[in-house]
C-alpha cells in the first residue's frame, strides 16, 4: 500500500468509526416511559411550579441524557448543570 492508498484508507477508517460512535449514543429502543432520572427532574419540576418552558425542556434533555449509558462522556457536564 503506498502512501495515498493508506491516507485514504486511514480516512474512511476513522470516519466509520466516528460514525459508530454516533450510532451508539442513540438509544435503540425507545419504550415512551421516562427513565429513572427524568423522572425525578419532571417530579421536581412539577413540585416547585416551575413556569419557564425553555429551562424546563433543557433540564429534562439533560436528564434524558444521564438515563442513557451510551453518553457516558456528558454525564458529568449534564449533573453539574442539574445541580
Amino acid at each position: 500500500m503506498n502512501k495515498e492508498e493508506r491516507a485514504v484508507y486511514n480516512k474512511r477508517y476513522y470516519q466509520a468509526k466516528r460514525s459508530e460512535k454516533l450510532l451508539a449514543a442513540v438509544p435503540e429502543e425507545q419504550s415512551g416511559e421516562p427513565g429513572r432520572v427524568e423522572a425525578a427532574v419532571m417530579a421536581e419540576i412539577e413540585s416547585l411550579g416551575v413556569d419557564r418552558p425553555g429551562s424546563v425542556e433543557a433540564a429534562l434533555a439533560m436528564a434524558r441524557l444521564i438515563d442513557t449509558p451510551a453518553q457516558w462522556s456528558q454525564h458529568s457536564s449534564a449533573h453539574r448543570r442539574l445541580e
